[in-house]
């Protein structure tokens, strides 16, 4: 079996994992994660069954933080500036086994660069996830 995340092949869920872990591992607590990443990113977290929740509002940008427990794990930086831990794994497990899967397909929402967040920085956004929000 073969899963499509963005524009990324994996043979196996592991890989997916590994992939995940290498980008913890060059990407320190609090800074944004890769351009290059970001995309792949996205699209596994769209198997996530609280994606719509926790990306409400628009998310600008992913980071990474340490836990309490010692663990690292993702950030989804929100427009409003909020952040929202995301478990790879869960989303991981989540992806369906029971044919080729692709996150680009599914439905999931397109995501772009543009100026956005605090300082209006160079940020990616969820085009079809941000909505205004009540004043």
């Amino acid at each position: 079996m073969t899963y499509l995340i963005a524009t990324e092949s994996f043979p196996t869920k592991r890989e997916i994992s590994d992939r995940c872990r290498a980008i913890l591992a060059v990407t320190p607590d609090g800074v944004n994660v890769g351009e290059k990443d970001v995309p792949f990113l996205f699209a596994l977290f769209q198997f996530h069954d609280e994606w719509n929740q926790k990306a409400t509002g628009g998310v600008v940008n992913i980071t990474t933080q340490t836990t309490p427990h010692g663990t690292r794990c993702f950030v989804l930086v929100k427009l409003s500036g909020e952040k929202v831990d995301i478990s790879f794994p869960h989303a991981i497990r989540l992806i369906p086994q029971s044919s080729l899967s692709n996150a680009s397909s599914s439905g999931a929402s397109r995501f772009q660069k543009c100026r956005a967040g605090p300082g209006n920085s160079d940020s990616w956004i969820s085009d079809s996830l941000a909505q205004p929000q009540a004043a």
